[in-house]
C-alpha cells in the first residue's frame, strides 16, 4: 500500500497538464540533450515548461553530489533537431548520462508539491488506538494519547477488551468525544477501569509516514520525494487533483475549457468515487445511554 510522494506527483501531473519523463544523454550546466526528444518536425510546446531533476538515474540510483538547489528549471529554448533542451538559470552540476528528468506544466516546488502534500489531509483510513486505563476517571485524554485525533467527529467506535479475552472486544454502552482545552476528550459510560479501551478513528494519512526510517507519527506529512505513507495511489492522486483545482485554478482552466483535461467536475466526481472505494467508515450504531437513546 505504501507510495512514496514522488510516484503520486507523478500519477497528479499528467492530470493537470502536458507532463513528461525522459532520460538525459549528455549535458552542460545550461543544457541537456534529450533522444526522446529528438524530431524532424519543429513543434514546440516544451519551452516555458518546468524541467524537474529528482536526482536519480534511470536504474533507480542517486546522482552523485545532486544538489538541491539544481532541481528545477524553466525550459528556456528547446531544438528538436539535437533533442537540446536550454534552462534559463546555470545548474551548478550538469544532468549526466541516464539522469531522469521531468517536464511539468505546474511549478514542481511551488505548485504541485503543496496541493500533494495538503490533499494527503483529505485521505482517511479508519484505526484502532489502545488506552491502558491507569486509574477510574469519567473522561480520558485522546489527544494526549493519539495527537493525530484532533476532532470529535474522528472517533467512531469504542471498545473494551481485558488481559486472556479469548473472544471480541466489547462494545461500550455509551460515549461521547468533547473538546476541553484544544484535546478531544472521552466520556464513557460505565467506566471501563480497569479494562484496556480500544477506540478506532478516522486518521488522516498524512501523519503515518516513512521517512527513511520505519513509519512514525508525523505532523508534517512526507516533505521529500522517498518519503512514504500507506495510501492507495488513485486515492491520494484524486484528493491532490481536487486540491489543486482549489489552488491553482487559473492554471488549469484553459486546459479544461479546450476539453483536454478533466474539469473540476469531473475532478471532484472521480475523488468522490475512489474515496468511497478507499475508505469505508465503520457504521453508525444506536447507543443506550444513562440520559435516554443516542444515535451516533
Amino acid at each position: 500500500m505504501g507510495v512514496t510522494l514522488a510516484e503520486i506527483e507523478r500519477e497528479v501531473a499528467p492530470r493537470v497538464g502536458p507532463w513528461s519523463e525522459h532520460v538525459v544523454s549528455t549535458g552542460t550546466t545550461l543544457s541537456c540533450t534529450v533522444p526522446t526528444l529528438q524530431s524532424s518536425i519543429a513543434l514546440g510546446g516544451v519551452e516555458n515548461m518546468y524541467l524537474l531533476r529528482r536526482g536519480k538515474l534511470s536504474n533507480g540510483d542517486p546522482v552523485a553530489d545532486f544538489q538541491p538547489t539544481d532541481r528545477q528549471r524553466l525550459v528556456k529554448s528547446w531544438t528538436p533537431s539535437s533533442g537540446l533542451v536550454e534552462v534559463d538559470r546555470a545548474w551548478s552540476g550538469a544532468p549526466v548520462e541516464n539522469e531522469v528528468i521531468e517536464l511539468h506544466h505546474l511549478d514542481p516546488g511551488g505548485e504541485l508539491r503543496p496541493a500533494v502534500q495538503a490533499g494527503l489531509w483529505r485521505c482517511y483510513r479508519a484505526e484502532r488506538v489502545e488506552l491502558t486505563l491507569t486509574g477510574a476517571g469519567g473522561e480520558l485524554d485522546l489527544t494526549a494519547a493519539a495527537t493525530w485525533i484532533t476532532e470529535p467527529s474522528q472517533v467512531y467506535e469504542v471498545e473494551v477488551s481485558f488481559a486472556g479475552n479469548p473472544g471480541l472486544p466489547f462494545k461500550v454502552i455509551w460515549f461521547r468525544p468533547i473538546v476541553k482545552a484544544s484535546h478531544v476528550w472521552l466520556q464513557v459510560w460505565p467506566d471501563p477501569y480497569p479494562y484496556t479501551l480500544l477506540v478506532t478513528a478516522r486518521r488522516p494519512v498524512a501523519t503515518w509516514v516513512d521517512a527513511g526510517s520505519g513509519y512514525a507519527d508525523s505532523t508534517t506529512g512526507p516533505t521529500e520525494d522517498d518519503h512514504t505513507v500507506e495510501v492507495d495511489l488513485r486515492y491520494a492522486a484524486a484528493a491532490a487533483h481536487v486540491e489543486l483545482w482549489r489552488r491553482c485554478r487559473h492554471r488549469l482552466l484553459s486546459g479544461a475549457q479546450q476539453g483536454l483535461f478533466p474539469t473540476q467536475e469531473e475532478a471532484v466526481q472521480e475523488f468522490t468515487r475512489v474515496a468511497a472505494a478507499c475508505f469505508h467508515r465503520p457504521p453508525r450504531r444506536t447507543m443506550f445511554a444513562p440520559f435516554g437513546l443516542r444515535r451516533f
